[in-house]
């Protein structure tokens, strides 16, 4: 995507070192703009604080990072994998094994959550899974059976009503894991795809690279003023904080813990 970036110069001019006269130096338009309020710790009043700063503020845009379990928990999406498997191989007392550890309420999120519960200790077996679960854990076939994070929907449909572009990322590429985001997205009535709603994955695997990072980041910075971000890995926080340093950083955290 070829941009063109316009970058401003600011000389500073120095008086002469004999006339004595002090030169008044103007600030600049963004040391002149107040800083933002902190966000209130109750989230409740946070999240009313965080609609209400995107209604004042010009062309607002709100950063999601996908990846994390950022607004979907993923765990039916492994535990639809592995059962999957074990079909595949014929494990059928496996799999009631386990779907009875499942409907008991174990907390079981990931394949090593699985496998411990199973009790799995054949090699062959293990490396089936092993191999299954990196081919279809960010396929499209997959991604739906995400399920979302308890009022995520709301909030972020309140902040797109309230004027704000939203846009979505990840490292996942848009050949194999788009269709799936975007399906899981539409599910859930998140804005996707939409005006001011954005979907931006690398567009084909391997493509995720800091020069495509670099342009995602400017393409979205040219879209308005960057309110917030969003995002759950301390990855994805330090190059949002970075490239938006003036915005909200909200740090969602992990399922297993508590918001």
């Amino acid at each position: 995507m070829k941009r063109l970036i316009l970058t401003s110069f600011v000389i500073g001019l120095s008086g002469c070192g004999g006339c004595g006269a002090k030169t008044k130096v103007e600030p600049t338009k963004a040391e002149a703009q107040p800083k933002r309020a902190e966000l209130p710790a109750e989230p409740a009043q946070a999240r009313n604080a965080l609609i209400e700063q995107v209604k004042k503020t010009p062309a607002p845009v709100v950063v999601i990072a996908l990846d994390g379990e950022t607004l979907f928990d993923a765990s039916g999406r492994s535990r639809r994998i592995f059962l999957e498997v074990l079909a595949e191989a014929g494990k059928n007392d496996l799999m009631r094994t386990v779907m009875e550890r499942v409907e008991q309420g174990a907390p079981l999120r990931n394949q090593a959550d699985y496998i411990r519960a199973a009790g799995i200790t054949d090699e062959k077996l293990l490396d089936l899974l092993k191999r299954r679960f990196n081919e279809r854990l960010t396929s499209d076939a997959y991604i739906p059976d995400d399920q979302p994070r308890q009022g995520g929907e709301a909030f972020f449909r309140a902040l797109y009503q309230a004027g704000c572009t939203l846009v979505y990322v990840g490292k996942d590429d848009l050949i194999r894991s788009g269709p799936g985001w975007i399906q899981v997205l539409r599910n859930n009535s998140y804005p996707v795809l939409a005006p001011r709603a954005y979907l931006m994955l690398p567009p084909r695997p391997g493509s995720g690279d800091e020069a495509f990072e670099k342009d995602r980041f400017e393409t979205i910075a040219g879209l308005g003023e960057v309110v917030a971000t969003f995002s759950v890995l301390k990855a994805d926080q330090d190059k949002l904080a970075k490239a938006y340093p003036k915005a909200y950083a909200v740090v969602m955290q992990p399922l297993t813990k508590s918001d």
